[in-house]
């Protein structure tokens, strides 16, 4: 089974291996998001059964011992309890407790710390939103308000305040204008916004 490595829980987990399982028991439990129905067994609550060898020799490859003391330091994330005979199965099965709440707190605060990396300082970008000296020349203002509009957009799509859907929407017109206007634009990756060619 394919394991996800979500980086937003990796980078506040600060280990590879803990990500890992945390992200591979997440992938067990249907509907993430929704409301996860808990059932119960011997008394206590648990979202899903599964054979615990399973997981740590066939999805990760790692040892029983190797396992068992990363998960036990998952504490905050996942409770369990197991090696119970399941009749059904014919195999020792462990129950998965996944504390929502504090895996929500811990994705969210993860997103904020790659949302500080990512976001574009604007000083850096001043030379491009600049104004020109002003001019006679109406259709070279235009042309320099439509590329100050694209890149305000793409600040924001590089800021994840807008997804790709909604950027292309303005991006799209906006190179119209400026194409009929005969100028043509590039993308600058050190700056991460648009320039004139």
């Amino acid at each position: 089974m394919f394991t996800p490595y979500i980086a937003e829980i990796a980078v506040v987990l600060k280990n590879p291996l803990r990500t890992l399982i945390l992200c591979n028991l997440l992938n067990k439990l249907p509907a993430f998001n929704a409301e996860v129905k808990t059932n119960k067994i011997y008394g206590k609550a648990y979202h899903f059964k599964y054979n615990q060898n399973s997981i740590f020799e066939k999805e990760l490859g790692v040892a029983k011992t190797t396992f068992k003391d990363n998960i036990k330091l998952l504490s905050d994330y996942v409770s369990y309890f197991g090696d119970k005979n399941n009749n059904d199965s014919g195999y020792n099965t462990t129950y998965y407790y996944l504390k929502m709440e504090a895996i929500r707190n811990l994705f969210d605060e993860g997103k904020k710390l790659l949302g500080k990396k990512i976001k574009v300082i604007q000083a850096e970008n001043k030379e491009v939103y600049k104004k020109p000296p002003q001019s006679s020349n109406k259709s070279s203002t235009a042309k320099t308000d439509d590329l100050n509009r694209i890149n305000m957009w793409q600040t924001k799509l590089n800021n994840n305040e807008i997804d790709d859907d909604e950027f292309n929407r303005y991006f799209q017109s906006l190179k119209m204008k400026l194409s009929d206007n005969k100028t043509s634009i590039k993308y600058n990756n050190e700056l991460k916004l648009w320039e004139k060619i």
